[in-house]
């Protein structure tokens, strides 16, 4: 925030919520932020309700520096040289499991173990809604964001499934590191940040990619309909989403920034050497290495955390 700071003599009022949707309920209520932080598939609801009003891109002076991928997604251009959203930081969704307790599902990398009777009592999820319940429709077959009722059913019924198989829920990210680590969970759906803290600690860790991809999730800026302040709210979004990006904060969260500027040229074999020879990253790399060659820009390696391929599609 060193632009904002140094333009206005003054550090951003923010107010932390616990959920998107007590974020929502507050501003229907009358609240009005300048700026808010809402992922990708939340913004279209505060839009829908009259809450946002479009931004100038011509006002941000790093927009065309952001990944055409995420610069285009799906219904966040609100007409020529505006949008509703703005992505800024992007990751991962999936199970990381400890290797050596499930081996088979290192080798596999299925996310039934989640509902394997082996390990009932030694798995976790996260607690909120739009990770779960995504999740385990996934695994159904259904796609959560156009299911019918019928599929809602049929959600239902194997969250119900799953919830006997739970050691707890928790989107806690020090909780579910201590878990795996000490063994009481064998997988722990978690965000990227908890495996790369175990694999720091060179703990027996794999963050599954089964055949059918992990979740990517897109988080970003919208701007309130009636900022208190039309000047400083484009200026908090331009300071946020500015091309230097502090990297140690990027390779300790393993949430990337949205630059395609940042997905250097790899050395595929300097980088598959970093990786042991059975990892999930290394198997990955020795999958993929000529669509990784290829299309260099779009992969970027992410310290502690293995390979995060830039999504094609959200």
């Amino acid at each position: 925030l060193a632009g904002y700071e140094a333009r206005f003599g003054e550090k951003p009022a923010t107010m932390i919520f616990a959920d998107e949707d007590e974020a929502f309920a507050k501003m229907r209520a009358g609240f009005k932020p300048d700026v808010m932080g809402p992922c990708y598939y939340e913004f279209p609801r505060w839009r829908e309700a009259g809450l946002l009003k479009p931004i100038d891109t011509a006002r941000l002076k790093n927009w065309t520096k952001i990944s055409p991928t995420l610069r285009n997604l799906p219904g966040i251009s609100a007409g020529p040289g505006k949008v509703w959203f703005v992505p800024h930081y992007w990751g991962n969704t999936s199970l990381t499991i400890r290797t050596d307790l499930a081996p088979e599902y290192a080798k596999s990398q299925s996310w039934d173990i989640l509902f394997d009777p082996k390990y009932k009592g030694r798995v976790s999820v996260m607690d909120g809604v739009d990770d779960t319940v995504p999740f385990i429709a996934r695994m159904i077959g259904v796609n959560a964001y156009t299911m019918n009722d019928a599929d809602w059913t049929r959600v239902q019924g194997k969250l119900r499934e799953l919830v006997g198989q739970l050691r707890f829920v928790s989107s806690d990210a020090t909780a579910l590191a201590q878990g795996l680590a000490s063994g009481e969970l064998v997988a722990a759906m978690s965000w990227r940040n908890t495996f790369a803290a175990l694999n720091r600690e060179n703990k027996p860790v794999a963050y599954l990619t089964p055949p059918g991809g992990i979740f990517t999730y897109v988080c970003g800026l919208v701007m309130h309909k009636d900022p208190k302040n039309e000047e400083k709210a484009p200026c908090f979004a331009r300071s946020l989403c500015r091309h230097a990006r502090d990297a140690t904060e990027s390779r300790h969260s393993c949430e990337m920034v949205c630059s395609r500027y940042r997905f250097r040229p790899m050395d595929l074999q300097v980088t598959m050497r970093r990786f042991p020879s059975r990892s999930s990253e290394r198997r990955w790399l020795e999958r993929n290495h000529r669509r990784v060659a290829a299309r260099r820009r779009t992969v970027c390696l992410c310290q502690d955390a293995g390979v995060m391929p830039l999504p094609n599609k959200i």
